[in-house]
């Protein structure tokens, strides 16, 4: 019973989404890192793949995205 009383009385603290998508992309951007996303694993090669074979029309990326030189903004089109 303590421990219920307690969780209730704690702030819940929450990761904003901007700052998990900065978090992500800092981490796809390194070319020696591959990330386990559900049952896949994605790469910056991967990305460069993507950008390659599939339109742009589709995903929203360019060969720029991946220079690490992204700003991401909060909007209402965006995170939020």
């Amino acid at each position: 019973m303590k421990m219920i009383t307690f969780l209730k009385n704690c702030p819940q603290h929450t990761t904003s989404p901007l700052h998990i998508a900065t978090k992500i992309k800092t981490r796809l951007l390194k070319p020696y890192l591959i990330l386990p996303m559900g049952d896949y694993f994605v790469s910056k090669k991967h990305l460069e793949q993507l950008i390659e074979e599939i339109p742009k029309d589709q995903h929203l990326l360019t060969l720029f995205d991946l220079e690490g030189k992204w700003i991401l903004q909060r909007s209402e089109n965006h995170l939020g």
